[in-house]
Parts: C-alpha cells; structure tokens; sequence
C-alpha cells in the first residue's frame, strides 16, 4: 500500500466519500448491526479521512468511545482535524502494528479497508488485544470476491476511454487477488474466531457515485496503475461521465460478524 499517496488523497477522501453511496451506506450498516451487542469502545482500522463509521458510532452515543486508525499519516491528520467529538481518538498505526492492551478491546471494525491489510498478521494482532466475546466486524465488496458477477459498462467504458487515448486496457476488474466467502470464514475462524453472522447487502451504485469515487487519487492510482496519476485521473473521469444519467449497479457487500473465543 502507498500510504503516501493515501496521505496526499486524505482532503479528497473526505470530500467525496460523504457522497458515495456505498461508503455512506456501508458505514450505517456497520453502525445498526453493532447496536444490538453491548459493545462500548471500538478501533476502526484503516478509518480513512471521512469519519463516516465514527460519526455514524458516536452519534447519540456518548458512552462509547472509538479509537481511529489508519496507515496514512494524511488521513489521520484530516479526520482529526475534521473530528467533532470528545470520545474520539486518533492514531496513525497499520492494522498489523496496532498496540493496545491485551483483553482490552470490545470491538474492532473495517469498512472497505480489511482487503488491504496483511489478513494473517492483522487478524493476529486483533485477537491478542480483544476481550473475550469481544467482537470483529469486516466487510469486503463485490470487487474482492471471488465469483461476483461485475456490471460490464463502467469496465467497458473505462477500457474505450483507454483505447481512444492510445493505452492498454485494465488488467484485471477489482483487486487483483479475490477470495471466496468460504476462504474468509476460513481464515477468520483459524485465527480463534467463531463466526456469528454472515449477512449479504446490495447497495445502490449510480453515476455520481462512480465520478466522486474515481476522483480520490489512491483510488485512480490503483484502478490503472499503467498510467501516470494525471492521465489515470482524467481517464475515468472521462469514462465515468460517459455513463448514462440514469445509470444504476446493484452492488454486492459481504459483511462478516464474528467473535473471539
């Protein structure tokens, strides 16, 4: 992971996540389902600038407290700055460096983060520092899984964009290694998990979504690495545009609840 290009996309994160309706949906959700446990402080990994999972624990919850984390020093540096609460901690650490207490943790989450952490040294590193029966709760989109099936046009799109300007096509659609469902319960159980819920979720995806997602720097950068950042960015702006106004994609989200024992 670049985590200086990360640090220089933390102001553009903040600004266009907020609009994005699978970040913005996926960090309630993660909110209502840990509202049905007695769970009273929580480390968000890999939080990114947004605040979106913090804002949507904290609010109307000042017996909580979440400690936000990420490698990028950028991102830790704008949430803060951005951050309206008093039981709300920041630190700039790589989920597989993470140092708290022992036994000490209710709670630790990663909204569209974990499929960029090292999975057998972060998921190590959680269950050394949660209490017992405390809780892990990841979710990976349909761009990590293995199987999924991905809508062709924005793809389709992006390589004609390429095409016109003279450059190969994408490499590969998503991140370039993908798991099973099966693979991820699997692993997350052999780290001393016992897996409680396995919940599918479908979000809502349209244009405007596409256009503010490609917008993040990191996020161009990773989507056509064959281009310098300037081209890659104008590309998939030019794609993403292209899309027709009533443009809309069903996205799958696969969220894992599990515990440690």
């Amino acid at each position: 992971m670049n985590h200086q290009l990360w640090s220089d996309s933390a102001k553009q994160y903040a600004e266009s996540a907020p609009k994005i309706s699978f970040y913005k949906d996926t960090a309630k959700y993660i909110a209502e389902i840990v509202d049905k446990y007695e769970y009273h402080n929580f480390v968000d990994l890999g939080c990114g600038s947004a605040n979106l999972v913090l804002n949507a624990l904290l609010e109307g919850y000042p017996r909580r407290s979440v400690t936000c984390t990420d490698a990028a020093k950028g991102m830790i540096a704008v949430a803060e700055h951005n951050n309206k609460f008093n039981n709300a901690t920041f630190l700039s650490t790589a989920a597989e460096n993470i140092n708290f207490a022992p036994d000490s943790i209710c709670c630790f989450l990663a909204n569209s983060a974990f499929w960029m952490f090292n999975f057998e040294k972060a998921l190590s590193r959680i269950h050394s520092q949660l209490k017992h029966n405390g809780g892990l709760l990841i979710n990976f989109s349909e761009w990590d899984l293995q199987g999924s099936k991905y809508e062709t046009l924005k793809y389709s799109l992006i390589d004609s964009q390429l095409e016109k300007s003279g450059y190969a096509k994408k490499e590969y659609k998503g991140t370039p290694i993908k798991y099973s469902k099966n693979t991820l319960l699997a692993m997350i159980e052999s780290a001393g998990f016992e897996v409680s819920k396995v919940i599918t979720k479908t979000i809502c995806v349209t244009k405007q979504d596409w256009i503010e997602f490609y917008k993040v720097p990191a996020i161009a950068a990773k989507s056509l690495p064959h281009l310098d950042l300037s081209e890659a960015l104008s590309t998939l702006n030019l794609a993403m545009n292209a899309l027709p106004q009533d443009y809309t994609h069903q996205m799958k989200w696969l969220f894992i609840k599990a515990v440690k024992i």
